[in-house]
């Protein structure tokens, strides 16, 4: 084995020579610079770069040249002499771990499925499409990106395709072999950014957010942000690629804003990137990315919504314009209605302008690109129906994030009279046109939610992404509000179809759960609020509709809360609140909830217990537990009733 190499020996860099030229720089005794699968002296020659058997030099054209030489001064792990040359030669496409250290490698077939399972869920919207089908290989490509796809795909395998096919026992084996190596991967290429890195940093962050690891999604995915940043990805400084290594550096970068604007919303932070001064262009058609052919015309983020440029729209475009502006519109929600220093109907208030700004872009849509049935029918034939989706579905869900704030909630009930946010706004406060607006929303976006359930299998497929999840979560919080807090005049539908609804929801939520355990905690976040709302508002707890597995089958006393306290302890730098000490008003209890979809389980269930602890003596004023029966035994308009029999001898005594 070769002997570790010292990065501060630089004399034993001089005279390196490249590994192998090829065949031209060969026969025209000229200096090949080694870069397959076509060298600089032939792409500028246009001639056909061909390369005798021998030995390849890591590198994959599919992605753009990083041109910065990045020297390691940390003497932990030392580098081998080939690795450390690698890794600070400038000619090289990314630096690959040693084979020594990492010798696990997929097979090919199981490498093929993986890809090919990437490509169906993940690549055309959560990572903009940002590698290059046509001339990807996965045998040689980046072995940190093969590893986190080999990852991320795995969500999708099943034993028994395993057993079959390759010589793991089981999906998770499979699935924790690959997260390790990558992870390892990940944290020996940190100190130099790649193309390749970028995005396999990407990929290994999108699968820690749908394995509920939030800390870790939120770390990865910075990672690449930083690299994005240090690559001046924002800006069209690459001129001297070729347009297919430009796209390549384009997409990379909207990969990095999709996944931050997730993962900042789903872990109730802010995102990382800042959008003000971005001039990279929105990605090409496929057609064109496919051909290597570069358009003339680029649209940037400025250029829609403008005159004239809707004749130009596409679907990506469509979709980070509406990203961007949902995410605008979802920082209000993480920095919630307290903070708010202007109240919603101030002309001048974040809150009124931003939703000024959604009603300009939606406005000027073209009806080609609006919701319909017909139009999703062609876009699903384009290969675009997700995001056509997802687009939406994100749209519908902009005007909900932040409109369910000023949800009133009865004072009556709640023993909320005399709370006020910091714009000396009531929390009782009514605002009929920010209500009507949120219920409206919500039920376009039911309604696109049952027409592709009750479609076929390609359309459930095309519903199921991260962001109709945090869409349909929040939606059925404002289904559950209308459903016991909403006066009559205020609901657009009846209690049966509003619990139909929220059924239809956590019911979608169990089936993508036994994939994605994001999919697992954002159901029962929704049967937490579900018991909120049940206990704040009929002193009973228990519902027929969704199959409750928590274990809070009483109102918890004092020696609960201490048993609670008990199982979970909020550590100091772990980013979870004392729960004890929080506001327990019922619009913090159901904000504090709905905030943190992807917490701990030991997290909700402490929430959970202290919660109901501070509820339960509010839920006798002026009510009348004898009419329970008549009220809930039975919905509105004959649907199946909310609760069971058993459950309404519980009471709020326990």
């Amino acid at each position: 084995m070769e002997a570790p190499f010292d990065p501060s020996d630089r004399s034993a860099l001089r005279g390196s020579r490249t590994p192998q030229a090829c065949s031209n720089c060969r026969k025209k005794k000229a200096k090949c610079d080694g870069i397959r699968p076509s060298c600089k002296r032939c792409r500028r020659t246009k001639a056909n770069c061909t390369w005798a058997p021998g030995p390849l030099v890591p590198f994959d054209n599919s992605t753009a040249i990083y041109t910065e030489s990045v020297v390691r001064t940390d003497a932990a792990p030392r580098l081998s002499r080939a690795a450390f040359e690698t890794a600070t030669n400038p000619r090289h496409e990314y630096y690959s771990p040693t084979a020594e250290s990492h010798p696990e490698r997929p097979s090919s077939a199981l490498t093929n499925r993986c890809v090919e399972l990437f490509f169906r869920h993940h690549h055309d919207l959560e990572f903009c499409s940002f590698i290059h089908k046509p001339s990807f290989c996965a045998d040689s490509a980046s072995p940190f990106l093969v590893s986190a796809i080999v990852t991320l795909s795995s969500l999708y395998l099943s034993d028994t395709v395993l057993q079959d096919e390759c010589d793991f026992k089981s999906a998770s084996r499979l699935t924790s072999r690959y997260h390790l190596l990558a992870r390892r991967y990940s944290r020996e290429t940190s100190d130099m950014p790649s193309i390749p890195s970028i995005q396999a940093n990407l990929v290994l962050a999108l699968f820690e957010a749908l394995s509920s690891s939030e800390s870790l999604a939120w770390m990865y995915s910075g990672l690449a942000i930083r690299m994005a940043l240090a690559m001046r990805l924002t800006q069209e400084y690459h001129e001297a690629q070729s347009p297919q290594e430009k796209e390549v550096r384009r997409r990379s970068f909207w990969a990095c804003f999709t996944i931050d604007r997730l993962i900042s919303f789903s872990t109730a932070r802010y995102g990382a990137i800042p959008l003000d001064y971005v001039g990279v262009r929105f990605p090409c058609s496929e057609q064109l990315f496919s051909f290597g052919e570069e358009e003339e015309v680029g649209l940037h983020l400025h250029d829609l919504g403008h005159p004239g440029s809707t004749s130009r729209l596409s679907v990506p475009a469509v979709f980070l314009k509406t990203l961007k502006l949902w995410s605008s519109m979802c920082e209000l929600h993480v920095a919630g209605r307290r903070r708010f220093r202007f109240p919603p109907f101030h002309s001048d208030s974040p809150f009124r302008l931003r939703e000024r700004a959604l009603q300009d872009w939606v406005a000027s849509l073209p009806s080609k690109l609006q919701w319909s049935p017909q139009n999703y029918e062609i876009y699903r034939g384009f290969g675009h129906g997700r995001m056509f989706v997802a687009t939406h579905i994100l749209l519908c869900h902009s005007f909900v994030v932040t409109h369910q704030e000023y949800l009133p909630q009865s004072e009556e009930a709640l023993n909320d009279t005399g709370a006020i946010d910091e714009a000396n706004v009531p929390l009782t406060y009514r605002d009929e046109r920010l209500i009507s607006v949120c219920l409206q929303k919500v039920a376009e976006m039911a309604e696109i939610i049952e027409y592709l359930v009750g479609k076929d299998s390609q359309a459930r497929e095309d519903l199921r992404s991260p962001f109709t999840l945090l869409a349909m979560l929040s939606a059925a919080s404002v289904l559950l509000w209308s459903r016991f807090a909403a006066e009559e005049d205020m609901t657009i539908s009846t209690g049966a179809q509003q619990c139909n609804r929220v059924k239809l929801i956590f019911d979608l939520f169990k089936a993508w759960a036994s994939q994605w355990r994001m999919a697992l905690a954002c159901s029962g976040t929704l049967e937490i609020v579900c018991v909120l709302y049940e206990v704040a508002y009929t002193g009973v707890q228990g519902t027929t509709f969704m199959q409750s597995s928590l274990s809070f089958n009483h109102y918890p006393t004092g020696s609960d809360e201490e048993e609670v306290s008990r199982q979970y302890h909020s550590h100091c730098g772990d980013g979870y609140p004392d729960v004890v000490t929080m506001n327990q008003r019922f619009y913090d209890k159901i904000r504090m909830v709905l905030l943190g979809p992807l917490n701990q389980p030991k997290l909700k269930e402490a929430i959970m217990h202290i919660f109901l602890s501070t509820m339960w003596q509010h839920s006798w004023i002026s009510r009348n537990l004898t009419a329970i029966d008549t009220l809930f035994l039975s919905s509105p308009g004959g649907g199946e009733p909310l609760l069971n029999e058993e459950s309404t001898t519980t009471t709020a005594g326990g």
